[in-house]
């Protein structure tokens, strides 16, 4: 079917219909390949807010309880879902951080600069505050401050040569 043009490769994931997922969708997408204790996040929530870039490899946090298996330990990289940094909304079945959080995790975490300046572009929008402030709010390790200023410096660029897409 995808080389018939009836349906799209997203990474691990196929897509039975011609056209890209909607929001909904693409939620449900990502539900049926996360387990039920996840909440997407980073890349993986900002493709689902935006389509941009791709979910894999899969971001996701866990909450406090219940406490994953050992397995699911190993399987899994998920850190600790933090009440003071994020903020889970659902769509459909999927539990995902809310499009401020995501732009947050997108700046200190996301490891594709061009898909995370893609997502950024759609996500600022719902931020209220410029994303330079989102980075000060945390006070993360210089390395993942390093890597929200150069992703930063990545969307003015693109701000700057795609005009018409990034108003």
């Amino acid at each position: 079917m995808i080389l018939q043009g009836l349906a799209l490769n997203l990474g691990t994931m196929t897509w039975l219909k011609p056209h890209f997922p909607t929001l909904d969708e693409r939620a449900g997408l990502v539900a049926k390949a996360l387990p039920l204790w996840a909440v997407a996040s980073s890349h993986t929530a900002g493709w689902v807010w935006t389509g941009m870039g791709s979910p894999e490899p899969w971001s996701v946090l866990r909450r406090q309880s219940p406490g994953l298996s050992p397995l699911e330990r190993t399987r899994w990289s998920a850190k600790l879902l933090s009440p003071l940094h994020h903020r889970a909304v659902t769509i459909g079945t999927l539990w995902l951080l809310d499009r401020r959080s995501t732009a947050m995790e997108v700046l200190l975490h996301a490891p594709d600069i061009d898909a995370s300046a893609a997502q950024l572009i759609i996500l600022e929008e719902h931020c209220r505050v410029p994303l330079h402030e989102l980075v000060l709010a945390r006070r993360s390790l210089a390395v993942s401050k390093a890597k929200a200023s150069a992703t930063l410096a990545h969307l003015a660029t693109l701000r700057e040569l795609y005009p018409d897409i990034a108003r």
